[in-house]
């Protein structure tokens, strides 16, 4: 029995929803209709952050 290798992921675009998602070091481009994300301007601390303020905020906010 052949397992898929997860290198090889075939990944569906969010616009457009075909598995046309290519990958260049931490940018993916879609091939058909040019959907572009670069992970590598992603920065996880700051939206941890946010997320955070935000639940800080609602919980304050429900309290009072």
């Amino acid at each position: 029995m052949l397992t898929p290798n997860p290198q090889y992921q075939r990944l569906e675009c969010p616009k457009c929803g075909k598995y046309t998602i290519v990958q260049h070091n931490n940018v993916y481009r879609c091939l058909n209709c040019r959907f572009r994300r670069d992970f590598s301007e992603f920065e996880p601390t700051s939206f941890g952050l946010a997320i955070a303020a935000g639940l800080i905020l609602l919980t304050l906010i429900v309290l009072l």
